[in-house]
């Protein structure tokens, strides 16, 4: 089978887009309100940061169910020391919660992260 070179670089640059704009999860001006609001009761197994202005909670209830929770501190326009010293500063309060058992209060986004409203 003989295959035309134009139509096999369109193709392939057409499915590239189309991977790279299924790749993309949220953009300035995207939807992202909250979704639902739950509540986990559940062990701190893991806490740690990231390079998208993150804290990450990463838990497990009673019955092994694991979930990862997020605290966000990106803002647009924020310079990344007041975002790193922000990240700290709330990595600090909940490190003692590590091995504990906690109510996590969350609500999940329009791209599918639960985000953390609160430690109890």
């Amino acid at each position: 089978m003989i295959v035309n070179n134009k139509n096999g670089i369109f193709v392939f640059c057409l499915l590239l887009a189309l991977g790279a704009l299924g790749g993309l999860r949220c953009m300035k001006g995207c939807d992202t309100g909250q979704q639902a609001r739950g509540i986990f009761k559940a062990r701190i197994v893991e806490i740690a940061t990231n390079d998208l202005g993150q804290v990450m909670v990463f838990a497990e209830d009673a019955g092994k169910r694991e979930m990862v929770f997020v605290k966000n501190f990106y803002s647009e326009g924020a310079n990344s020391a007041k975002i790193s010293a922000d990240m700290q500063a709330y990595y600090n309060k909940i490190a003692h919660f590590r091995g504990r058992a906690v109510t996590i209060r969350y609500h999940s986004d329009a791209v599918g992260d639960n985000i953390i409203d609160g430690i109890d």
